[in-house]
């Protein structure tokens, strides 16, 4: 009886211990592998999107300690995600495991083990009996013991790993209970804060986030309540607060931990200090800043425009309201504002030299009349420089506007000012020449009464034909006209005009010039000598004033020869081309020279060695070429050979 009853009851036990061992053993394994999962949901909410390889690698790794397990993970929708089969034969053991996020079931875990090996071995122990029964027991119940001592060295090892990846973040990881309190804090966090484990272990996390920050206003606006009801927040500033009380910006994200049964039970924040970006920020923000000041204080417009249509500004600074009066909007918002307004006789000339400035891609500037919103126009003046791509593409301009409109009314009355010194100084040369020019006008207007009284002597004799008076008839024309010469071309040197530039022979101008130089020339028995370039280019001036410098420099060349007593005195005059586009005019004398120290005092205002001399007319040279667009100076060999040259652009 006894032994029957151990062949029924063993058996019973071992078929009934077998049992629960394989159930224990997939129960093990199933918590194990869904909280696996569920963990790294509950950390990071979004990463429910696993890679396939890394479940199954996990789904084997399970398998290979309990073997002839087949497991299987589901999505929401019941879509296979991963899956490791082992083929089982009937019957067979199945249980599902939810895989949970923030306590809302996304996905199943199924596992699938045949019990059938049991049924074989229940059979065995049946037939070996009740001798071997008592053998059998102690192994049978060693079995589902080393199963759940391998299952928990796996939970172990798994919870070590998630242990080593908190550890090693680099962003701060608390851990809060219900309550508020900490229940973890990672590496990062103890790091930044200060604080050693214990004392952070158990305190409230009101110690940690700023006090106007505490519980339930630490995520701004998003309390307690309603975070365990979203389930989390994302990227919100905070502030925590370290063990000495400094204050540290932190960028934060928070997400709600809840049980199998869905129970809320704590919060996991993540946060990473954002210190150093706000310090960076700052520093942007002042950077801004100043150089908005710098802008709006400067007398200098900022602009980009576009390169193409009709170059619509993309960006113009404040300060274009004291400039022209117009708010920056008025040019946003009407592309064709700028080329609109521009004086309507410049704007052709101000394309053209802007598209020209396109095509060769490089600074440029230039200087036109823009309508201010009072309606006058004022000068500006322009400078921008292009903007390229890496490939050479024309991305935009950057430039720049300043209002010039006093400088241009300066310069007018400059020029103005140094005509009127210009007339004063021909005047001034006239007056000195008086004498010569009055004895060269006496001349032939001498031979004009000569000519005419002996007309009219041969005339009243009544012995004369009228066709012998012919010769002294002509000859009285040819005086009369040379006398007018002379006379035309004082009035036109001394003359009050408005200077005009145009295209001007330097070759005639010289011989011109030159002419009203000869009684002058004999008076200091001086030689005067021209070697002019033919042929010789015109150049862009005013005729009268380029002959005023000719007979300034010529004029005080022979004064200086007459004064050092220099033989034989020679006086020439050159004009040539320069490979520059220029033509070059010298005017050579051979007296004793000026020493090196003294070549620039020459052209100082109020300098003069003559008695009598305002000390004006190098000055006043040198201003009259420069205005012109040349150059004048002064070379000398300090021996016997000065020579003042001056450039003029070709025409």
């Amino acid at each position: 009886m006894i032994s029957c009853v151990l062949v029924v009851t063993f058996p019973s036990l071992f078929f009934i211990s077998g049992y629960q061992r394989e159930q224990g053993l997939l129960t093990a394994m199933g918590v194990n592998q869904a909280d696996h999962v569920s963990m790294f949901i509950g950390l990071n909410p979004r990463t429910w999107h696993f890679e396939k390889t890394r479940l199954e690698f996990l789904l084997e790794k399970e398998a290979r300690h309990l073997g002839g397990i087949s497991s299987v993970i589901r999505d929401h929708r019941g879509q296979v995600v991963a899956q490791h089969l082992t083929p089982q034969n009937p019957p067979v053991i199945s249980q599902v495991f939810p895989i949970l996020d923030f306590g809302t079931t996304v996905g199943i875990l199924e596992l699938h083990r045949s019990y059938r090996p049991l049924l074989i071995n229940t059979g065995i122990v049946l037939v070996v009996g009740f001798v071997l029964g008592v053998m059998v027991f102690f192994p049978l119940r060693l079995v589902p013991l080393r199963a759940l001592r391998l299952a928990t060295s796996d939970l172990a090892r798994e919870k070590e790993y998630v242990g080593n990846i908190i550890k090693s973040m680099m962003d701060s990881l608390i851990v809060v209970s219900p309550e508020g309190t900490i229940l973890t804090a990672n590496r990062t966090t103890l790091d930044i804060l200060g604080y050693a484990e214990e004392e952070l272990l158990n305190a409230p996390i009101g110690i940690v986030i700023a006090e106007e920050e505490e519980e339930e206003s630490i995520f701004r606006g998003v309390g307690l309540a309603d975070l365990v009801r979203k389930g989390f927040v994302a990227n919100v500033e905070t502030t925590y607060l370290t063990r000495e009380g400094r204050r540290i910006p932190m960028l934060f994200s928070g997400s709600v931990m809840r049980d199998d049964d869905g129970v809320f039970v704590g919060v996991v924040c993540l946060a990473t200090d954002i210190t150093e970006r706000k310090h960076a920020e700052e520093a942007l923000r002042e950077s801004k800043q100043r150089l908005n000041f710098l802008v709006s204080a400067s007398p200098a417009v900022i602009y980009t425009a576009n390169v193409e249509g009709d170059y619509a500004v993309t960006f113009i600074s404040e300060n274009i309201r004291e400039q022209l009066g117009y708010e920056p909007k008025d040019f946003l918002d009407d592309p064709a504002f700028w080329l609109k307004n521009i004086h309507p006789d410049d704007r052709s000339h101000v394309t053209a030299e802007l598209g020209g400035a396109l095509k060769k891609k490089n600074h440029y500037s230039h200087e036109y009349r823009f309508l201010a919103k009072d309606g006058g126009y004022r000068w500006m003046h322009d400078e921008f420089r292009l903007v390229c791509g890496p490939d050479g593409d024309h991305l935009n301009l950057v430039g720049y506007w300043v209002d010039i409109t006093e400088r241009k009314r300066t310069d007018e009355k400059t020029l103005q000012l140094q005509d009127e010194l210009a007339h004063v100084d021909r005047l001034s040369i006239m007056g000195e020449m008086a004498a010569g020019l009055a004895h060269e006008i006496n001349q032939p207007l001498a031979a004009v009464v000569n000519f005419a009284q002996g007309c009219v002597r041969r005339l009243r004799s009544g012995k004369t034909k009228p066709g012998e008076l012919l010769d002294a008839l002509e000859q009285i024309s040819v005086q009369a006209g040379r006398a007018g010469e002379i006379i035309h071309r004082i009035r036109g040197f001394v003359g009050k005009e408005e200077p005009r530039m145009a295209s001007v022979d330097v070759n005639a101008a010289i011989r011109e010039a030159t002419g009203l130089l000869e009684f002058e020339a004999r008076e200091h028995a001086v030689t005067l000598n021209m070697d002019l370039a033919n042929p010789l280019p015109k150049v862009r001036g005013n005729t009268i004033q380029i002959q005023q410098i000719i007979l300034n420099l010529a004029r005080n060349g022979m004064e200086a020869m007459s004064e050092n007593g220099s033989t034989p005195r020679l006086l020439t005059i050159r004009s040539s081309a320069t490979k520059s586009g220029t033509v070059e005019i010298a005017v050579h004398d051979n007296h004793y020279g000026v020493s090196t120290e003294s070549l620039e005092l020459l052209f100082e205002s109020f300098l003069t060695t003559k008695t009598g001399g305002l000390g004006l007319g190098l000055s006043i040279c040198r201003s009259i070429v420069e205005s012109h667009g040349g150059r004048l100076w002064v070379t000398t060999d300090g021996v016997n050979d000065t020579a003042f040259r001056f450039t003029l652009p070709v025409a």
